[in-house]
């Protein structure tokens, strides 16, 4: 059984085919053993919000790969939402912005996130599996 980096690792992101591929280097590459994934960024905030009492490391996601560009609610109203309703996991859940833009503000307002911890641009590939 090949060793893994992380227990679970949590993909936001609306489109199904970017997970799919996402999902599919994380395992192949032994990054995460659990990968949770949403299309949603609601859904991925109720998860969180029904699960952090418990935050078993095999059901609970210590990375999130998160997209900017989503409806409803979009990478960085997860974030606001994210860190004003979980205070005590900040320093525990590190967020990786994993999105198309190439936009500078949005590189720029991504830094102000405390949980923020890279910006990656898509694809996702095996020189970013090194920095997650």
């Amino acid at each position: 059984m090949s060793e893994y980096k992380y227990k679970c690792i949590m993909l936001i992101d609306d489109s199904d085919i970017d997970n799919m591929v996402n999902k599919h280097i994380l395992s192949r590459n032994s990054v995460a053993e659990n990968i949770l994934v949403f299309t949603s960024a609601n859904d991925a905030l109720v998860y969180i919000e029904k699960n952090k009492a418990n935050s078993d490391p095999n059901t609970f996601p210590s990375v999130i790969l998160l997209d900017i560009n989503m409806p409803i609610m979009n990478g960085f109203g997860f974030l606001l939402e994210f860190e004003k309703s979980n205070k005590e996991l900040l320093d525990t859940i590190k967020v990786v912005m994993l999105t198309s833009s190439v936009d500078p503000n949005d590189i720029r307002k991504s830094k102000e996130f405390k949980t923020v911890k890279s910006f990656i641009s898509k694809p996702l590939s095996l020189e970013h599996l090194e920095s997650i």
